[in-house]
Formats: C-alpha cells, sequence, structure tokens
C-alpha cells in the first residue's frame, strides 16, 4: 500500500554508455520529500526524498538497476532465511537457546535494505511463516524474541515441509539476482529432508546447525552446501560463512 504526500513526480532515464556501464538519471520536478509505504511487517514507514528542485545524476552498476523496484527501494542482494524447529523433541530450554543464538547472529550481520533481507519459518506441530522479508536489526530482533514455542510434531522430521514454504513463500518470489541462504537449526534430519535440501541446493545453499551442543548427526552433512554441520557456538565460523557465500 503506498501513499504519496504532496504528489512526487520522478522519472528514471537508463543510458546505457558504449564501455558498457549503466547511469541512472533522476528527475525530481516537484517539491514533495515524504512517500508511506506498509512494509511485511505491516507497519507505516516514511521514505525521504530530495525536497529541492534537481536532477541527480549518478553512475551505478546494472545489477543494481535490475534491484531497482517501483517505490524506488533497491531490493537486497540476499534472502537469508532462518529455520527453526520448535517441535517437542527440540523442548523449550533448547528452543530458548536457539533464539538466544540467532538475536547475537542479527547483532553481527551487517542487514540492510541493500544487503540483506531476513525471513524466519518455525515448524513444529504447523510450519509458519512468522515473518518476511525484513532488513532493520532493532525490528527483527524484537520479532526473534517474541516468536512462541509450539511443541508438537510427535517426533516427526519436518524439515523438508519448511524448505518447500521457504522455496515457495520467500524465495520463488526474490530477485533472480539475488543470493539465497538458508540455516536450518534443528535436532532431527531425515530422508525426505535430504531429499528436499538436494533439489533445494541448486538455487540456495543450506547452513545445518545443531539445536544444542550435545547433538550430532551424520545425516546433517547431507543438507549442508559444505559438507559439514555446525554447532552454535561455531557463530564466528558461521558468520564467516555466510559473507563468503554472500560475497
Amino acid at each position: 500500500m503506498c501513499s504519496l504526500l504532496n504528489i512526487l513526480f520522478v522519472t528514471f532515464i537508463l543510458v546505457y554508455n558504449l564501455n558498457g556501464s549503466c547511469q541512472l538519471t533522476t528527475l525530481v520536478t516537484s517539491e514533495t520529500e515524504i512517500n508511506l509505504y506498509m512494509d511485511s511487517s505491516g507497519s507505516i514507514q516514511k521514505e525521504y526524498y530530495r525536497s529541492e528542485k534537481s536532477i541527480i545524476t549518478s553512475n551505478i552498476s546494472e545489477k543494481y538497476v535490475k534491484n531497482f523496484v517501483k517505490t524506488g527501494r533497491a531490493t537486497p542482494t540476499t534472502e537469508l532465511i532462518f529455520m527453526i524447529d520448535s517441535s517437542t523433541s527440540i523442548g523449550q530450554l533448547n528452543f530458548l537457546m536457539m533464539k538466544s543464538f540467532l538475536v547475537n547472529l542479527v547483532n553481527l550481520l551487517k542487514i540492510n535494505k541493500n544487503s540483506i533481507s531476513l525471513s524466519l519459518i518455525r515448524y513444529g506441530k504447523t510450519t509458519d511463516l512468522v515473518f518476511h522479508s525484513l532488513f532493520e536489526t532493532s525490528s527483527i530482533v524484537t520479532k526473534l524474541m517474541g516468536i512462541e514455542y509450539i511443541g508438537g510434531g510427535g517426533g516427526v522430521c519436518n524439515v523438508h515441509k519448511a524448505l518447500r514454504l521457504a522455496q515457495t513463500k520467500v524465495l520463488d518470489k526474490a530477485a533472480k539476482s539475488s543470493k539465497k541462504v538458508v540455516l536450518i537449526l534443528t535436532n532431527d534430519i531425515c530422508d525426505q529432508a535430504i531429499d528436499e535440501a538436494k533439489k533445494f541446493k541448486s538455487f540456495a545453499q543450506i547452513i545445518p546447525i545443531a539445536s544444542s551442543s550435545s547433538f550430532s548427526c551424520d545425516l546433517f552433512k547431507f543438507v549442508s552446501t559444505t559438507g559439514k554441520y555446525y554447532q552454535m557456538s561455531d557463530i564466528t565460523t558461521i558468520i564467516q560463512l555466510i559473507d563468503k557465500m554472500i560475497s
């Protein structure tokens, strides 16, 4: 939902130079400076534009132009998805530890509207998209702290359902040029998850993380892009891995 105050008329002219570079010329023809829009969480946000009549010209990459959307906001270059196991086999204490780990991870990552967009899927007795494409650290941390443990699942591994939801609700709608990285926090990997991950890894990279330091499972390696799985204590290594995957 988008509303303009005082009406902003903006024209974008793309000029491709002989050397293959791309130039974006922005013609601002009115003095309106505020654009209101609703973000993915349903909150009303403001964007401020130059309030003076002017012509703004800048040299930008063709990749940036392709990621430029109608609202005047650049889409992020990376779609990052957290998948958190909230089933009975995890237990409430481990679930709280996983939430704490994710909060620490978010605070260390460079998340903004031009770099990383973050979504989270929780699965247990149900599988749901808790939030989608957030890029403000403070908002993400608030959302993470508010996620409730749901239990259920009956001891059944539902990683494959979470992967399918990630694809249909997030990744299929993301820019084709964006990098796609999925972190799976769980204590169980089944054959169905391995089969789904094989297809998934053709368009996204997967980092499996054990839900507790005492847990180990060789099946984790079969869903991992690197052939390894990680512990929550490996947070520095995980940060470095994400940076490498999206660079």
